[in-house]
């Protein structure tokens, strides 16, 4: 149990942190008109990116759960596990 929480939390910090890249981007340009290459991520990109990712899991995960385990292959716990 512990090591499926520890891949589930980092599995969704870098999904997370892929999500809100674009979204730092245009937040920057929009109040500096600038990229450097020294960029220093807020705080409230962080947040809204962690709550619209788990939003998005709740409403649509079962979706995508259900797609890979059931239609696309058959997967018991061992195999989903380590896949």
């Amino acid at each position: 149990m512990l090591s499926a929480i520890t891949i589930s939390i980092v599995h969704g910090s870098n999904d997370v942190g892929n999500a809100i890249g674009p979204l730092v981007v245009i937040s920057l340009i929009y109040n500096e008109n600038e990229i450097s290459s020294n960029i220093d991520i807020p705080f409230w990109t962080i947040v809204f990116g962690t709550i619209a990712f788990a939003v998005g899991i709740g409403v649509l995960g079962y979706r995508t759960i259900n797609t890979i385990g059931s239609s696309m292959t058959k997967l018991d716990p061992i195999k989903s596990y380590s896949t």
